[in-house]
């Protein structure tokens, strides 16, 4: 049983992940009411959640430097790109192009 813990320990790809939820401000507006967004990925599930849960992406590549996502069920699919070296998120439309500084959210209580 031990080896088992240790096993599921060592390899994160065994091991059961939980979404990681970042919060985004874009980088433009700032202090806009509607420039704060809360971003959740689940490597696990290939699964991206964007603008408070309102849209959903799947994941088709993700690595230590980045993560890109595809809006799922739509005509016109927007993209996201996540670098995970810089923080950055950069949603990408057909007539859009907005850059966001991004961190991991914080636990309030």
């Amino acid at each position: 049983m031990k080896l088992i813990i240790a096993l599921l320990l060592l390899i994160p790809n065994l091991s059961w992940g939980k979404p990681v939820f970042l919060e985004c401000m874009d980088t433009e507006y700032p202090n806009s009411s509607l420039s704060r967004n809360i971003v959740s990925f689940d490597l696990d599930t290939g699964k991206l959640t964007a603008f408070d849960n309102k849209f959903s992406y799947l994941i088709y590549q993700a690595n230590d430097a980045e993560i890109l996502a595809q809006e799922v069920n739509t005509n016109d699919p927007s993209f996201i790109h996540i670098s995970r070296i810089t923080g950055e998120m950069m949603f990408i439309s057909d007539t859009t192009k907005v850059y966001y500084d991004c961190g991991v959210a914080k636990k309030k209580f």
